[in-house]
């Protein structure tokens, strides 16, 4: 019973790890995203002053 109960609590605590991994993944892809649209922005501005 015990083994079971710790086996238990190895999964759902390897989920949660695994859950904040991804929520942390997504973050930082958000971020680069938004970087990345903000580059792509500022450039086109810099090419439109520099026509």
């Amino acid at each position: 019973m015990m083994k079971i109960m710790t086996m238990m609590m190895k999964i759902m605590t390897m989920v949660k790890i695994m859950k904040m991994m991804k929520i942390i993944t997504m973050m930082k892809i958000m971020t680069m995203m938004k970087i990345m649209t903000t580059n792509m922005t500022m450039t086109i501005i810099l090419l439109t002053m520099m026509i």
